[in-house]
């Protein structure tokens, strides 16, 4: 570093660690699973 060679790198935040998804939902930082339901269906 002190010759230059090497440049410092500089220091991020890193991103958060994943949690449950049931406490995700519950602090607001996803929205609930939405339920689909499909009426498209093949009877051969």
């Amino acid at each position: 570093v002190d010759e230059g060679k090497i440049t410092p790198v500089t220091e991020f935040k890193p991103p958060p660690i994943p949690e449950d998804l049931s406490t995700a939902i519950k602090s607001g930082k996803v929205r609930a699973p939405t339920h689909i339901i499909s009426t498209i269906s093949d009877d051969r």
